[in-house]
């Protein structure tokens, strides 16, 4: 009986509907698999996405730093040689900082200034990618971003000190003027190695 229904069905003018449901099965079972397909691949390449934006980073980060260490040589010897001078002439201590711009700080500046042109281009990338990467969800991202935040002010702190040496001839008499030595004084004495050595530590933690 089962038999004879089916025969009739195959014989009768509903097969066409059959045939359109099959069509539909099918093509719907077939999305399904490309969405699970596309939704895996999306998966790996959010993955492999993720892992080579890192590695852009820290290549990035690596980079920079040793483009940046000459700067950091002559940041430490221009550092002695402040402090040099204070003791050289203990009666001009308080004075250390203008009798160096006076007697040196033009070439000084030049030579920064040079450095840090080598090494402006890995710091331009270095602050893109430090701000793309907040636009993705990466685990520990915010202590990775302010490992390549301190790393990226030492460009910042040393072109600040390039550009107040380079005044030479200034009276330095006006409050503003006796800040900008002061604060020339403090950008020369910090640590600019120790800071780039552990947050670069950090980056890989």
């Amino acid at each position: 009986m089962c038999i004879d229904a089916l025969i009739k069905m195959f014989n009768s003018s509903d097969w066409g509907n059959v045939s359109e449901v099959i069509t539909a099965v099918a093509t719907i079972s077939l999305a399904a698999c490309a969405i699970v397909g596309l939704s895996t691949w999306k998966e790996r390449s959010r993955a492999e996405f993720k892992r080579d934006f890192i590695n852009e980073l820290i290549d990035t980060t690596h980079e920079f730093a040793t483009l940046i260490l000459p700067a950091i040589q002559r940041m430490e010897f221009a550092n002695i040689a402040i402090d040099s001078i204070a003791e050289a002439e203990p009666q001009r201590a308080k004075e250390k900082m203008q009798i160096f711009i006076d007697r040196g700080g033009e070439r000084e500046n030049h030579e920064l200034v040079s450095i840090l042109e080598k090494a402006k281009p890995s710091y331009t990338r270095l602050l893109s990618l430090m701000t793309k990467g907040q636009t993705y969800s990466l685990d520990n991202y915010n202590q990775c971003y302010e490992a390549c935040n301190i790393i990226q002010s030492v460009y910042s702190n040393i072109s600040n000190f390039a550009s107040i040496i380079s005044y030479k001839g200034n009276s330095w008499s006006t409050p503003a003027q006796k800040k900008m030595l002061k604060n020339a004084e403090e950008l020369a004495a910090i640590n600019y190695g120790k800071i780039v050595s552990e947050a670069d530590t950090n980056i890989l933690a």
